[in-house]
């Protein structure tokens, strides 16, 4: 079991009124209701009655007794008073409020228990309050469903619940998409009596370095990574779009990733055996090591932001086509113009003329260039995947395969199970990745992945293989991958660039009008704020500046550039107001109206920083056009 007990009490010694029987009617009500909702009906114990009991508290409530080991053997124990769980768990909601700030939050919760916690936290927190519930014992839910009627929390718009049955990551994977994708802040509660969880734990940890990662990134790359977007944005119609590559590989072309690890030195010879038997897809850093032994990839691909463009210059990349993220270093992206192949989206890609609808990949691609590459290729069905030189570890000290420690990550090492069953040297960012790996193995089970790489650490999922093997074994099918890659088409007709640049010409003129309304929400903000300290917010005589603020912001929230600017461009990313104020008391109204006056108050210069890069790329757009006509 995962719950734990604080008080030993028999049920025998408590004032009850009695003890309920399940009701199959509500269950298979409550049933339904989740069905409905997850497309799957929960699991009964069959011996649930040996392990639950629902008993009546003072107040007339149900009470959850479970039965567990004591001192003094079995013993049937309460998780909620028995005397007034609803009050009890009021109290509670109210203590765990107390450390938020008055913004969009997601809670991420351990346990279900009786559902009184989570009514006590809905009618507490804030109404766009979203939950996300783990409940280990999916039992234990099973069976207050034939006790109390739980179809509204079920329903509930804001509440999702989930069990360990659910695929693994599942619950990470709703907590990420509301907490980064949202910008919402986050945190994490257990409910009494539960122990700790590993699912849940882990998902935590991982959700406290994503923000933390996504929190620095806006602050310090953000900006150079919108410019990279802007710069790919006027240039689609001389370059291509991988779906429309997509289209032309069969899902039984394996393909072979070639990351920049030093165990790639042991097997690099071999890989141009697999030209025309796998798509060959090299990764940026292993550009050098390919071009030493004169092997041409199919595909090179890059994805940061950063990456230095030398690490692109080579003789086998002066004709091959470049698989890039819209994000990519804009140098890289100049050296190959004509023959970039764009594949991962974010934020802009789907206002595009012609582009949105036809722009797939998005969201994580899990950190490393080489795992962008697998989850491209996994998400869409290609069924064997091979990686080389992927050790996500040190070999012999060293950690690429140029010999370079440029990039290198610095820090403790840690231990880890290396490919062939002996110890391996790694570090954190290292086995981020491979868990991210490992993960996106367990979500996609019918692919083959085979890790060749003869070195490094272990990616359990994977099949173990040397590259030999993979060419007498795996890759014995002959494609024409040169004929699939010629004469692609562009990403767009000269019509749609030109409807690009109309649509960041107006996205400028939308900056004048954001300009125009944050000079007057600023001030405006500051005397809510006086008037929220000295008055009451409440005063009828006050709601038509509340009005004029609230029509204001709407014409903010209306423009197409406000979202662009608030994920890619402002660095005051704490300073951002919810879309929506909500605020109950003075000290709430006090709280949000001093972030919203701070936020306004810069907003103008970072649009009009913003409007001046939008110039340049325009002007730069249509200079170039004019050398090409």
């Amino acid at each position: 079991m995962s719950l734990l007990y604080y008080n030993q009490v028999q049920a025998e010694g408590v004032s009850v009124v009695a003890q309920l029987q399940i009701n199959e009617e509500l269950r298979e009500q409550n049933f339904a209701a989740y069905e409905a909702r997850y497309r799957r009906r929960p699991v009964i114990d069959p011996q649930e009655s040996d392990k639950y009991r629902v008993i009546t508290a003072r107040n007339g409530e149900p009470v959850l007794f479970i039965r567990m080991a004591g001192a003094d053997g079995l013993q049937w124990v309460p998780v909620n008073s028995t005397y007034n769980p609803s009050y009890e768990a009021s109290r509670w909601a109210v203590a765990e409020k107390e450390d938020l700030q008055n913004r969009i939050t997601t809670i991420a919760m351990l346990g279900f228990g009786m559902g009184y916690q989570l009514r006590a936290l809905l009618q507490t927190m804030r109404p766009d309050t979203f939950y996300i519930v783990y409940e280990p014992e999916e039992s234990l839910f099973s069976f207050i469903c034939g006790m109390v009627d739980l179809t509204a929390l079920i329903k509930h718009k804001y509440v999702m619940i989930l069990f360990p049955s659910y695929k693994e990551g599942e619950f990470y994977g709703y907590l990420e998409a509301r907490i980064i994708s949202d910008r919402s802040q986050a945190k994490g509660i257990r409910l009494p009596y539960y122990a700790s969880n590993a699912v849940y734990e882990q998902a935590c940890a991982q959700i406290s370095i994503s923000t933390q990662l996504n929190t620095n990134f806006q602050k310090m790359v953000a900006r150079r990574t919108f410019l990279n977007h802007m710069y790919a944005w006027t240039g689609l119609h001389r370059n291509m779009l991988l779906n429309d590559l997509l289209d032309r590989l069969p899902r039984t072309l394996p393909v072979l990733v070639v990351a920049a690890g030093p165990s790639l030195n042991k097997n690099i010879n071999l890989v141009r055996e697999l030209k025309n038997r796998a798509l060959i897809v090299c990764t940026d850093r292993a550009v050098q090591t390919m071009n030493r032994e004169q092997i041409i990839p199919d595909l090179v691909i890059t994805v940061d932001a950063t990456k230095p463009a030398y690490f692109l210059q080579a003789e086998i990349t002066e004709e091959t086509p470049l698989l890039c993220s819209f994000q990519a270093n804009r140098a890289n992206q100049e050296a190959f113009d004509g023959r970039n192949i764009y594949f991962h989206a974010w934020i802009g890609e789907e206002m595009l003329p012609g582009v949105g609808h036809r722009v797939l990949m998005q969201g994580d691609l899990g950190g490393n260039v080489a795992g962008g590459a697998f989850i491209t290729f996994l998400e869409y069905g290609f069924q064997t995947i091979i990686f080389i030189g992927q050790d996500l570890a040190l070999v012999d000290g060293q950690s690429h395969s140029d010999g370079s420690d440029l990039g290198t990550l610095k820090g403790d090492e840690i231990e880890i199970e290396g490919i062939d069953g002996r110890p391996v040297y790694s570090h954190r960012d290292w086995i981020s990745f491979r868990d991210k790996y490992e993960q996106m193995i367990i979500r996609y089970p019918k692919a083959r992945v085979i890790d060749a790489t003869e070195g490094g650490a272990l990616i359990h999922g994977t099949e173990v293989m040397t590259l030999q093997q993979v060419i007498d074994c795996v890759c014995t099918e002959e494609y024409d991958v040169d004929a699939m890659l010629r004469d692609l088409p562009r990403a767009q007709t000269v019509e749609e660039h030109e409807q690009t640049l109309a649509l960041m010409e107006h996205w400028i003129e939308e900056l004048d009008l954001i300009i125009d309304r944050s000079t007057q929400l600023a001030p405006l903000c500051d005397q809510l704020l006086r008037i929220s300290k000295y008055q009451d917010f409440r005063d009828i005589r006050v709601r038509p500046k509340h009005q004029q603020m609230g029509e204001l912001r709407a014409d903010i929230y209306r423009t197409q550039i406000n979202e662009l600017l608030e994920h890619m461009w402002i660095r005051e990313i704490d300073l951002i107001p919810d879309p929506l104020f909500v605020f109950q008391t003075d000290q709430e109204a006090i709280d949000v109206f001093t972030q919203a006056y701070a936020y306004y108050k810069v907003l103008p210069d970072n649009c009009r920083s913003l409007q001046e890069e939008l110039r340049k790329v325009i002007d730069l757009a249509r200079e170039k056009d004019e050398q090409t006509v």
